[in-house]
């Protein structure tokens, strides 16, 4: 990103019903939660009940959400993919190994690009696991994954990729342009985002004890999605093409962050009157 980084970018941006609702799922690692919960959140973003109802309904009918009782949701069938994916940032670092200069590379060409809606979800899924475009129709990224091809395909497939899709691993790649291929993936940016992340977070951490609960909440709620924003998007390069130490850093300021967000929002679901709350969506 050229203006803002992709951190920024996150932590900036307003966020919707359909935002917050997702966000608290994945914020609070709850497999369910009650309308009351997610209203009450919506309070310190200052969103209307009615929006996150609305929210709740929309999600549901697309079964991003799913109904487990009267008042009470879980993450539905059409969201689990993705849902885990958001969760995955935690295991990074078993993610990955030593680089011995092999590639990952994936044949796109044959599959063609007049159905937007799986050229969405086949982009959304290679960029989401640190592939980028060598040439058309082709897409690499460097083979220190700890997982297999076949494990590799399936994650893919499930992330939105063609089951057509040719995937293939190198020990060697040769090409006109190779001196360049480390470009392929902005080392600026990414290490941009690991730092403005770890201020972030040391200047969040500072003042959450001064602040009122909810204004808490919401600090640690958009702070810490902005982070995992970063986290999941991460392609995981190797030393080579990255500094891997900030990346661990950041991870490891996250996890520290991630237990002290919880201690927050809990104590503000404590302040909250839940009388006042209508648990019916």
């Amino acid at each position: 990103m050229t203006d803002r980084t992709r951190f920024e970018a996150a932590l900036q941006s307003p966020m919707s019903a359909k935002q917050l609702v997702l966000s608290l799922f994945a914020g609070l690692d709850d497999s369910r939660l009650p309308i009351s919960s997610l209203i009450a959140g919506a309070e310190a973003f200052d969103i209307e009940a009615s929006a996150v109802r609305v929210a709740v309904n929309r999600l549901t009918k697309e079964s991003v959400l799913h109904p487990t009782e009267r008042g009470v949701y879980s993450i539905g069938e059409a969201g689990r993919v993705l849902y885990d994916a958001t969760l995955a940032w935690r295991k990074i670092g078993d993610r990955v190994r030593d680089w011995d200069g092999g590639w990952f590379g994936i044949h796109t060409a044959h599959l063609g690009r007049t159905d937007r809606k799986a050229v969405r979800a086949r982009d959304r899924a290679l960029r989401l696991s640190g592939f980028a475009t060598l040439e058309d129709g082709l897409w690499i990224r460097p083979d220190n994954l700890s997982t297999t091809l076949l494990e590799l395909s399936a994650d893919l497939t499930a992330l939105g990729l063609s089951r057509r899709a040719v995937l293939f691993r190198s020990d060697e790649l040769i090409h006109d342009q190779s001196m360049t291929i480390p470009e392929l993936w902005n080392r600026k940016d990414l290490e941009a985002n690991y730092r403005a992340g770890l201020a972030q977070i040391s200047a969040s951490e500072a003042r959450l004890n001064a602040l009122p609960p909810a204004k808490a909440a919401r600090e640690v709620l958009q702070t810490g999605s902005a982070v995992i924003d970063v986290l999941t998007h991460d392609p995981l390069l190797p030393d080579a093409l990255v500094d891997t130490g900030l990346r661990g850093d950041l991870l490891q300021a996250m996890l520290s962050y991630d237990v002290k967000g919880k201690a927050v929002w809990a104590t503000f679901f404590e302040t909250i009157d839940a009388s006042q709350i209508s648990a019916t969506a």
